[in-house]
């Protein structure tokens, strides 16, 4: 990142994603602002900051104005950082961009706190917006006078009312460039550092589905790149990045095969120029052949996924997937029929064609019915894919579902813990299990992962320098408004949560989810663990109820009380088992290298509870010196499950760091050594419990 740019732009984590990503749509800006000599940059840390440290990055870096990228996912992260910044740094103007301003200014102004927002692509604009901000900054009256001259811009006028915005924009802005090709390259430009950004050889969709924003914001149109900006902007990015190893550049065009000449063209001249490039592409069953699916995989493509949505003809036709849903010339939904027949060859193919398939689904459709939905999942079990995305219908702003959801008896509300949309269907459709190879199992697996490592204490390459990555909340400690406060500050963006409860309500408190959300704390996961005496004591069991990735039980028992963690299948809703120990006084390294004597000590052992985690015993630094996981009581906050203190609530991570390191020097030679009596191992133990069958009882 460039310090002092005219504009940093941020995009911050939201929904499935916990990073500061590199975002195609901003390349794009900051190669626009480059050619007008403005300079730009992106916000990428290299790990996720605290709100605080947040904030001196942006003080380091010192922009001159800040764009955020906001989506129905990360609006509420995109409140906090911008009402921190205008507190901390009251004299930079804030301005929006991204899909939810383009279809919900009002809300987008109403939740975030910026200055203006823009709607639509915002090449044509953007560069006349920077050049027309004040050296300092002005009133918001200022920015509403820019609505007048700048159709795309939506501020408050004097009586903070929303004004502006007389052109909602598109993804393609044609009044500024005649073709998609004259828009600069921000590949060319070096702009994009990662494979992982993706790529986009079109804009736009042209297709009906009724649940679409994207194809709303392009007026159902497609813009194409020309093949030979495709070509020059891949080879780009071949020759920046070893794209011949495990990256893979996703190319994001809603429709990728929608012309299959065109398609035809750039494989074959990737194929003639001899460019190496793992790709991954998305398309619709009815717009491949079995010849083209072959000519992909010669080009490079490893992966296609298909969007299904529903196996139910009559929910298609609903949903304009196939025809306008007021089609009266086709009563028996025949080519709805069609559909589905040609899809179920369009995987085959694929298959046989060597590429991984992937179909997605989504739940909760107009007309759609549960026994539509039980059907939709029986057509993808007969596909037999190896991995499907089930999806639930969310309904947004702009799109024709919106404004006609109440004829479907769907209702969409704001949410009162992020201010975001709110979708509630006709019928419970959390209520039907998805197929043991969903995303949601996938996610759900994630989850309990991430859980059980902020239990564990492991470090997370997600998180920055200074911060830690999870707090733990025991029983005993109360949340409260101060508490929250001092969470922002010292765990990451997008960090994970854990409350610790003896309560026999799992339920989420409204209460707390508000506070959480008033006090600026910016969570990827939050996570209930009910302990419970469900097995005979010394065991426990753990319910962790989740906020995000849907609800997962974590059953949690000693070692050896039953069948050895992730190597048992979850449960028909996904769940996964936990395993925890409760160790022998003595330290493991007391104990001999003999296997039995080992397992005996780990199963009768009656001290401190750990989570089961065989890389706890072997040689290197202890997990409480990297200060990880941060562990909250009523005494004081802690480096581990234990009670010996390093500081209280309040204090700054740095101080809590530096009390970890100077516990860990007065323990003498041993620094290693644990007063909670587990302790690293002699590397013959270690040797020993990595070739024993021991890893298999406690490796999760």
């Amino acid at each position: 990142m460039d310090d002092n740019p005219s504009v940093l732009f941020i995009a911050p984590p939201g929904g499935s994603s916990q990073l500061f990503e590199e975002s195609i749509g901003i390349g794009f800006l900051i190669s626009t602002l480059k050619r007008s000599g403005i300079t730009a940059s992106q916000y990428l840390p290299t790990g996720n900051p605290s709100v605080r440290t947040f904030v001196e990055d942006i003080k380091r870096i010192s922009p001159h104005s800040i764009g955020f990228t906001v989506y129905d996912t990360n609006i509420d992260a995109c409140r906090v950082l911008a009402k921190t910044l205008r507190e901390a740094c009251p004299l930079i103007p804030l301005f929006l961009g991204g899909p939810t301003v383009t279809f919900s200014p009002t809300y987008s102004l109403n939740t975030v706190p910026a200055h203006f927002g823009l709607r639509g692509a915002g090449e044509g604009y953007i560069s006349e917006i920077i050049q027309s901000l004040p050296s300092t900054l002005s009133s918001d009256s200022y920015y509403s006078m820019l609505c007048e001259t700048i159709p795309n811009i939506v501020s408050y006028d004097r009586c903070h009312r929303i004004v502006g915005g007389s052109e909602r924009g598109s993804s393609f802005p044609a009044r500024h460039f005649d073709s998609l090709d004259d828009i600069p390259s921000p590949y060319r430009d070096g702009v994009v550092r990662e494979p992982r950004t993706g790529y986009l050889t079109s804009r736009g969709c042209n297709q009906n589905c009724t649940y679409c924003s994207f194809a709303e914001l392009s007026t159902r149109k497609v813009k194409f790149h020309s093949v030979e900006r495709v070509i020059d902007d891949l080879s780009i990015l071949s020759r920046a990045f070893d794209l011949e190893s495990d990256h893979v550049i996703p190319i994001y065009d809603d429709t990728f095969t929608l012309q299959r000449g065109r398609v035809q063209k750039i494989c074959d001249e990737m194929i003639r120029v001899g460019l190496k490039a793992r790709l991954s592409c998305v398309t619709r069953g009815d717009k491949v052949d079995l010849e083209l699916l072959r000519l992909l995989k010669a080009a490079g493509f490893i992966c296609i996924a298909f969007g299904l949505e529903s196996a139910s003809p009559k929910v298609l036709r609903a949903i304009g997937k196939i025809q306008p849903p007021g089609t009266e010339d086709d009563p028996t939904y025949s080519r709805e029929i069609e559909y589905l027949s040609q899809f179920r060859m369009a995987v085959r193919w694929a298959t046989e064609a060597g590429l991984r398939v992937q179909v997605s689904m989504m739940a909760g459709l107009p007309q759609e019915e549960v026994t539509d939905l039980h059907a939709t999942l029986a057509y993808i079990r007969d596909l037999e894919v190896p991995h499907y995305v089930h999806n639930v219908l969310r309904v947004f702003e702009g799109t024709p579902l919106f404004r006609e959801a109440a004829e479907h008896s769907i209702v969409v509300s704001t949410s009162k813990f992020g201010g975001q949309h709110v979708t509630t269907h006709k019928y419970d459709v959390m209520r039907v299990e998805p197929l043991p190879n969903s995303s949601v199992y996938q996610r759900k697996k994630v989850m309990a992962w991430n859980t059980i490592n902020a239990m564990c204490g492991r470090p997370n390459p997600v998180a920055g320098a200074g911060v830690a990555w999870a707090v733990v909340v025991h029983e005993d400690c109360e949340m409260s408004e101060a508490l929250f406060h001092w969470i922002s500050t010292v765990m990451m963006i997008g960090g994970t949560l854990v409350k610790v409860t003896s309560s026999p309500h799992l339920e989420k408190d409204e209460e707390l989810f508000v506070l959480l959300r008033e006090c600026g704390v910016i969570l990827h996961q939050f996570v209930l663990l009910q302990k419970t005496d469900q097995f005979a004591s010394p065991n426990s069991t753990y319910r962790g109820s989740s906020t995000f990735g849907g609800t997962n039980v974590f059953s949690v028992r000693r070692l050896g009380s039953g069948p050895p963690v992730w190597r048992t299948e979850h449960d028909n809703r996904g769940d996964w088992t936990v395993e925890i120990i409760n160790p022998h006084p003595r330290s493991v390294s007391d104990v001999s290298s003999n296997h039995e004597d080992l397992v005996s000590m780990l199963e009768t052992g009656s001290g401190l509870t750990q989570i089961a985690d065989c890389c706890r015993w072997i040689n290197g630094r202890p997990r409480c010196m990297k200060l990880a996981v941060l562990h909250v009581r009523k005494g004081g906050v802690a480096a581990c499950w234990g009670e010996d203190y390093i500081g209280q609530v309040g204090d700054s991570y740095e101080a809590l760091q530096k009390a970890a390191l100077e516990k860990m020097a007065k323990r003498g030679e041993e620094p290693a050594r644990c007063p909670y009596q587990v302790t690293r191992v002699e590397k013959d133990i270690s040797a020993n419990i990595l070739d024993s069958e021991l890893v298999s009882r406690i490796l999760w």
